[in-house]
């Protein structure tokens, strides 16, 4: 056997040995939410233009215990956790009531997309969902009035009436939302500038120049600052590129260069400024 044949049995042997000896774990069984709806309920999902949010068991895929690639598809109940007020479900959803099924079939795969799929067809024509629940020790049907909004074309989120509707409607609650001097306020902004509306125009130019005034001045130190200093940079950034108002020009350099100084020595960023060299400099400000 040749040299170059021995690497390529090695290479294979380590491939394989690893996973010698060892049994597969088994897939985590879902608990049945109807015997105990003990679960942490700070993890849910919103169910759509219900009202409800619910607590949806989910496991990791392919066996790794982690919170990244976690699906749904193993889930066949839902824990009510919230009922929105003056949404279709108050009044006649309650919290901790358990979803078993849509329309009079239970579950039979993942249920928060056999839910989805059901409100969407409720929204096309009709606008009646009926849920299954487990109540009380029974389970009982009940239904849901949602507002009929036609169903998405297929090129769907372009050329549909729906996605338009929905479109517009979120535009009208987003100018309501605040646009306030933080991060939150830089989120805000993003969104009402996305939508491209002109009519938000006076009122983004006037947040820009709040958020990034002429005599702006950033002092480096410790706490949650680069998170929110790039927020604002991002919205300053996005403001100037839509609209070329030289106004934000000077804190659009402050934020940038001061983000620049406060990066660690491999070029990333935390919540706050990197730990500074044994000398007490700024990596982003040693010159290279």
């Amino acid at each position: 056997m040749t040299r170059r044949h021995w690497l390529c049995l090695l290479a294979a042997l380590a491939a394989v040995l690893p996973a010698v000896g060892r049994t597969p774990a088994a897939d985590p069984v879902p608990p049945d939410l109807t015997q105990s709806p003990k679960v942490d309920r700070r993890q849910t999902y919103n169910l759509g233009a219900t009202g409800l949010r619910g607590w949806i068991y989910t496991k990791a895929a392919n066996n790794l215990d982690s919170q990244q690639g976690r699906t749904t598809t193993a889930s066949r109940q839902i824990l009510v956790t919230h009922v929105g007020a003056k949404s279709p479900a108050d009044g006649v959803v309650r919290v901790d009531d358990v979803v078993l099924g849509v329309n009079g079939k239970p579950f039979a795969d993942d249920a928060r997309q056999a839910f989805a799929f059901a409100t969407q067809d409720a929204e096309a024509a009709g606008g009646l969902l009926r849920l299954t629940v487990w109540r009380g020790g029974k389970s009982q049907e009940v239904t849901l009035k949602l507002r009929v909004l036609g169903a998405y074309s297929d090129t769907a989120p372009f050329d549909c009436p729906k996605s338009k509707l929905i479109f517009d409607e979120a535009c009208r609650v987003l100018e309501k939302e605040p646009l306030t001097d933080n991060l939150w306020g830089a989120v805000n902004g993003l969104a009402l500038l996305a939508t491209g509306r002109e009519e938000s125009a006076p009122r983004l130019r006037e947040f820009a120049r709040k958020l990034g005034p002429k005599t702006l001045k950033l002092e480096l130190a410790d706490g949650v600052t680069t998170w929110h200093w790039g927020y604002r940079n991002l919205f300053l950034c996005e403001y100037f590129l839509a609209t070329g108002d030289q106004e934000v020009m000077h804190a659009i350099r402050e934020y940038t260069v001061t983000l620049a100084k406060a990066q660690s020595l491999y070029g990333t960023f935390g919540h706050g400024i990197s730990m500074r060299t044994a000398s007490g400099e700024l990596h982003g400000s040693i010159p290279s």
